[in-house]
């Protein structure tokens, strides 16, 4: 579960300052897909990463599977976010003189032994075994996405953070994309998926608005 209780996030430019987070409170259980969607400058990509232990709020907690995580060091926070959180994102952030084996391996924090052999079942599974040994600049921008869908997957972390991973994407890798959003949360996992689109509809359980920060339903 995940438990966002009255959260801000206040960042300060020059004279100014913006309320990207404006004291936002909300629970996801386990086992959700959920879509968190708004306008471009919402503060939905914010409030992602805040819960996912990216970015410290300037006000409230985030608790997730029961630990606050910014009542703990940052390199506790790193291992916990290791161990339970998977993330993808628009950009991809794929290393790019790396292959996409060892780019999915790159999440492999906890050096185990089953990793080499997940990462070859994903890579099967995401239609990606010609291209297993070919780096980033050599893949199409959906083959890219599939890398980084399994990166996130390959620990098994009980939950997903999607920003706007369709993004960039054809209708028909969108498709693929979100279908396999669907199959990880119909294996357990929960799903946090940020888009400004309405092509997740029939895919999520519920859809979070928002808007000048705020939660709007």
């Amino acid at each position: 579960m995940i438990t966002c209780s009255d959260i801000s996030k206040i960042y300060s430019m020059k004279n100014t300052t913006v309320n990207a987070i404006d004291q936002v409170s909300l629970t996801i259980n386990a086992g959700e897909f959920v879509a968190l969607r708004g306008p471009s400058g919402c503060g939905k990509s914010s409030l992602l990463l805040t819960i996912g232990g990216m970015i410290k709020p300037t006000s409230g907690t985030v608790t997730v599977n029961e630990q606050n995580i910014y009542n703990i060091n940052g390199k506790e926070r790193a291992k916990f976010r290791g161990k339970n959180i998977g993330f993808i994102f628009q950009a991809f952030h794929l290393i790019p003189y790396l292959n996409v084996l060892d780019n999915i391996l790159v999440a492999d924090i906890h050096n185990a032994k089953n990793s080499k052999e997940n990462a070859e079942k994903l890579i099967d599974e995401f239609h990606l075994s010609l291209r297993k040994y070919h780096k980033p600049n050599e893949l199409s921008t959906g083959e890219k996405q599939r890398v980084a869908l399994a990166r996130a997957f390959l620990n098994s972390p009980p939950i997903i953070l999607a920003d706007e991973p369709t993004g960039n994407l054809d209708p028909e890798n969108s498709t693929i994309v979100l279908n396999h959003l669907k199959q990880y949360q119909n294996s357990g996992g929960t799903i946090i998926l940020v888009t400004h689109q309405n092509n997740h509809e029939g895919y999520t359980n519920r859809t979070i608005l928002m808007e000048h920060g705020k939660i709007k339903n």
